[in-house]
């Protein structure tokens, strides 16, 4: 429905940007073939995203994961 998308898309969108900021942060740590804190670090970001599912999406359905996917990628940008 397109209210739905409405109400959806500008979180998922937003989120995108800070996946693609975190994607274009953790370049250096691929090429001094550093990666290893990247495993540490998705892997709490992993956590974090289900628990927020687990908090957000009774409370606010689809809104609610859309609101996990931009705090989520906005975390792992941080986190670089």
């Amino acid at each position: 429905e397109l209210a739905m998308a409405r109400e959806v898309v500008p979180w998922v969108a937003i989120g995108y940007v800070f996946w693609a900021l975190y994607n274009s942060a953790q370049i250096p740590l691929l090429l001094a073939k550093r990666t290893l804190p990247l495993v540490g670090i998705n892997a709490l970001a992993l956590a974090f995203s289900v628990a927020l599912n687990l908090f957000l999406i009774p409370r606010f359905g689809t809104v609610g994961a859309a609101a996990t996917t931009l705090i989520t990628f906005g975390a792992l940008s941080a986190s670089v």
